[in-house]
């Protein structure tokens, strides 16, 4: 989710712009793989404390091994993939430019793969991590009719990107930033809406009775902690033996080639998004970018935050679907069964007649990603978290600040849209190997993995987040424009730079909720 000072950041990030300054620098080329027909998905331990040698960082060495992760070979582009600049960009000990560049470069040589392997021609492609690290939290470039989005609802809120101290000395982060999460909390601690009366009910728990207290009432929430305690916990223990993105194949089916007339490199491709804000709603947005037609379903009871609706909503057109009702499950059957991808990020879809094996029954070759707050398995998969949750929790704000002042990354998000990009990549990986072999395949992310992910890239020691020349500084993005039923949009464009398949939005750009038939295009 978003962050409660988006305004404030805003103009931070204007004065960051004003310093920046563009040149060319000499680009490093990524040497082609070995061809490897044999996939087997590896599992990397999760780093708890790498403090790598400046010097040592390789992008293409961390890009390489994602990519083998899920079966790809990154040669199989025909052309070359390039990284152009280097962290520290940004004042954090995480490596924000290539937590971002490495997997979204997989999306697009993934995209350029199959434009391969539909037309027979290569593409190269490039990143500018400079750029790239705008794409974390892209709202504060985002406006529409010049102006940019605005957050009423969080501007204040006590129970986002806030920590209390508990009774046993620890601090701990309540998260309701919805107006039903807000309720629950303020029924639970009883109390009002505030800091102050938040805090004073807090410190009568002990912090993990505190969590185990909410999770049980259905709240979100959790206890600060340093990376190697996330590390030992039951939860971290087993993430850090599951990939950061799982591809498992559910059901057999034909293979199903990608057409070779296409305009674009998935153009034919139709995505669902059964999604709810970021996470999920970023997978259909990132397909929508090389010409899949995507859908957005959602229930017209839900709540959203208009300002990440914009945002993460994108290339899509809006349809209402209530899964809840018999009559419109069977509308969303309908649409699965002319569907390539079904994205979600709902626990309990099986209770609504969508589980992975549902949908794979209803359309054989389906891919299904699913994307969690903390995990698939395991006791804590019935647990919720949002990004501002997921940060304190796995160790990632104590690693800013300490454990007593934890301390959120500069953009107070980093999650959310990282791991959406997880699952993009999971899902191009699964069409191609649909392409190749058939099959219906469950890709799986989560939030809380991803941020173990980062670890592995290795961490900056505390004062050396700073950094001086060309490579370091921040660059502002290239910007998207067009005229939506909304207004004049105008916000980042996707930042990989192809040779041949630039990469953008076609109509319709952005739409109301509710505006579109839940159907597609004849």
């Amino acid at each position: 989710m978003t962050h409660r000072l988006l305004l404030l950041r805003s103009r931070r990030l204007r004065l960051w712009r004003k310093k920046s300054r563009l040149r060319r620098l000499r680009p490093q080329s990524m040497p082609h793989l070995p061809n490897n027909q044999n996939f087997k998905q590896e599992v990397p331990v999760a780093a708890t404390n790498v403090v790598p040698n400046k010097d040592t960082f390789n992008i293409n060495e961390h890009f390489n091994k994602l990519m083998r992760g899920v079966g790809l070979d990154p040669s199989d582009t025909g052309g070359s993939i390039t990284f152009v600049g280097e962290d520290p960009i940004m004042d954090s000990r995480i490596r924000l430019g290539a937590a971002y560049a490495i997997p979204y470069m997989g999306t697009a040589a993934a995209a350029a793969m199959i434009w391969k392997m539909r037309t027979g021609r290569s593409q190269d492609l490039k990143i500018d991590l400079r750029k790239a690290i705008h794409y974390i939290a892209d709202m504060p470039w985002s406006t529409l009719n010049g102006r940019i989005y605005t957050a009423p609802y969080m501007n204040g809120c006590a129970l986002l990107e806030e920590s209390y101290l508990t009774k046993d000395g620890r601090r701990f982060s309540p998260i309701g930033f919805y107006p039903h999460m807000e309720r629950g909390w303020c029924s639970f601690l009883g109390c009002a809406p505030t800091k102050e009366a938040i805090a004073a009910k807090i410190a009568e728990w002990n912090a993990l009775d505190l969590e185990t207290a909410c999770s049980e009432r259905g709240l979100v929430g959790g206890m600060v902690r340093t990376i190697e305690e996330w590390a030992n916990t039951e939860c971290g223990q087993q993430l850090a033996q599951t990939p950061v993105i799982e591809i498992a194949k559910i059901g057999d089916s034909a293979p199903e080639s990608f057409l070779p007339s296409a305009a674009r490199p998935v153009s034919g491709i139709r995505v669902i998004n059964n999604t709810h804000e970021i996470a999920g709603t970023v997978i259909g947005r990132t397909f929508a970018e090389q010409g899949a037609e995507v859908i957005q379903t959602t229930s017209p009871d839900e709540f959203f935050h208009e300002h990440i609706f914009l945002e993460a909503g994108v290339g899509m057109r809006q349809a209402y679907v209530d899964i809840k009702k018999p009559d419109e499950l069977e509308v969303m059957y309908n649409l699965i069964k002319g569907a390539d991808v079904f994205a979600e990020n709902y626990r309990h879809m099986g209770e609504h007649g969508l589980s992975p094996e549902t949908v794979a029954a209803k359309r054989p070759g389906i891919i299904y990603v699913s994307a969690r707050g903390i995990s698939h398995h395991g006791a804590w998969a019935e647990r919720g978290a949002f990004d501002p949750l997921s940060l304190p929790m796995t160790g990632i704000c104590a690693l800013e600040g300490t454990l007593d002042a934890p301390r959120y990354p500069p953009f107070g998000l980093l999650n959310d849209v990282i791991s959406g990009i997880f699952g993009t990549l999971g899902a191009y990986a699964a069409l191609i190997r649909r392409a190749r072999e058939g099959g219906s395949y469950h890709v799986k992310v989560s939030l809380c993995r991803c941020s173990m992910w980062y670890g592995t890239l290795g961490f900056f020691e505390r004062g050396d987040t700073k950094r001086d020349g060309e490579q370091h500084k921040l660059i502002d993005p290239d910007m998207f424009e067009a005229e939506t039923p909304l207004g004049f949009l105008r916000r980042p464009a996707p930042c990989v730079e192809f040779s041949e398949t630039k990469g953008y939005w076609a109509d319709p750009v952005l739409r109301y909720r509710g505006s579109d038939k839940p159907e597609w295009r004849k």
